[in-house]
């Protein structure tokens, strides 16, 4: 179902989204942010899962579907709604964050401002062309990653192969960027990947890598 048909963004795969709300594991208690919350739907069902001692930051770019999700989830008193970039929150430490749209790298916020224990769900990928180059909006190839903090650094799986709408405010990969991880998706290997190398410097082996993180691969 349409929620903006014009920039391609819909009410998302309810199948999906179960198994991403199952692989999140979310508690009690527990203070979730939902990054790409449209008008709120999952939001609500996250509300439930925190129940009434958790919390919800709901973040929309869109400031139309936005003020839709603060009229839709009055109700949930547990969920505060956001609109602004994504890729910014959330701002305060969280349990949990669950990401709704694909991008071709984690953001800062996600992965820094986890708790030790928290978890992160979010697709990454790469952005669907046309033959002159323009964005499709959708992405080409991408898959659900499951981050995990440790005490000695983050955990990461491959769960899944997805499509997402793409990323509004992101920043944006450069041709060789893109072209690396079209061939990292190409030539498999995903159900190795362990770990999330995060500002530091590459060791071992990579399903797919930049200066300042990476995928790493078991041995």
């Amino acid at each position: 179902m349409a929620l903006k048909a014009e920039r391609g963004v819909n009410n998302g795969s309810p199948a999906l989204h179960a198994r991403g709300l199952h692989l999140l594991a979310v508690k009690p208690g527990e203070t979730l942010c939902h990054v790409g919350a449209g008008t709120g739907y999952y939001s609500a069902m996250l509300s439930r899962l925190v129940g009434d001692r958790g919390r919800v930051i709901a973040v929309e770019f869109d400031n139309a579907l936005a003020t839709r999700a603060r009229d839709n989830l009055k109700p949930y008193t547990n969920v505060e709604v956001i609109s602004g970039n994504g890729f910014q929150y959330p701002h305060d430490n969280v349990d949990a964050a669950y990401v709704n749209f694909a991008t071709s790298r984690p953001a800062d916020a996600w992965v820094e401002r986890l708790n030790d224990g928290g978890r992160l769900l979010f697709p990454l990928g790469v952005l669907g062309r046309d033959a002159e180059g323009n964005s499709l909006r959708h992405t080409l190839a991408a898959g659900f990653f499951l981050v995990s903090r440790k005490s000695d650094g983050y955990a990461a799986e491959f769960v899944g192969p997805v499509s997402f709408v793409w990323a509004d405010g992101a920043v944006v990969a450069t041709a060789e960027q893109e072209q690396r991880m079209t061939a990292a998706f190409r030539a498999g290997g995903l159900g190795r990947i362990t770990r999330l190398r995060w500002k530091t410097r590459a060791v071992g082996e990579e399903w797919y890598g930049e200066e300042d993180w990476g995928l790493g691969l078991s041995p």
